[in-house]
């Protein structure tokens, strides 16, 4: 990638995530984050259609590293699994935290779910004669690890990790 335009987007990413942080999406404006990444408005219109675009660029950036993060260190085992998405995914809370605000909450398991349900399932399924059943315990264990450790973040994030991988072998023994 050409230099300058990896600078233009840099600028555009952190002026994006400075006024991201302050304010819900729906209110930043294309003016006001060419001011702040101190560019033209046909700059930023030569990368991106609007600013839900340039989000949603960066929400599925964050998404692709949080899953290359994980995938380079998981083991074999499922709680192993677990331990390292919420790993991979804390690794990458700050930016979480701004990007999946507000009304984009529900995004990230959005975006996640698939790519999860890809990397997991195979796993499931060498434990399970029933596909169907393994489809839809790892559909639970997604939707029900991801909303236990956002809800329970205040008993301390390790312990909620452990917790969740212990329910996660569990589960795997149903299968």
């Amino acid at each position: 990638m050409d230099i300058r335009i990896k600078k233009t987007k840099e600028s555009i990413t952190n002026a994006f995530l400075e006024l991201r942080s302050r304010k819900p999406l729906e209110k930043i404006t294309v003016k006001e984050l060419c001011e702040k990444a101190m560019i033209n408005k046909s700059t930023f219109y030569s990368h991106y259609t609007d600013v839900y675009d340039l989000s949603e660029q960066l929400e599925n950036e964050v998404v692709e590293a949080v899953l290359s993060n994980m995938s380079e260190q998981s083991g074999s085992q499922s709680s192993d699994y677990v331990t390292e998405l919420f790993h991979a995914l804390l690794s990458y809370d700050h930016l979480i935290k701004i990007l999946f605000s507000g009304d984009r909450q529900g995004r990230l398991l959005s975006v996640l779910k698939p790519q999860l349900q890809k990397l997991f399932l195979p796993l499931y399924q060498e434990h399970s004669d029933n596909p169907e059943k393994a489809a839809i315990l790892l559909n639970f264990c997604i939707n029900g690890c991801y909303y236990a450790f956002m809800e329970n973040r205040s008993y301390g994030d390790e312990f909620v990790i452990q917790v969740l991988s212990e329910i996660n072998d569990t589960i795997v023994s149903m299968l």
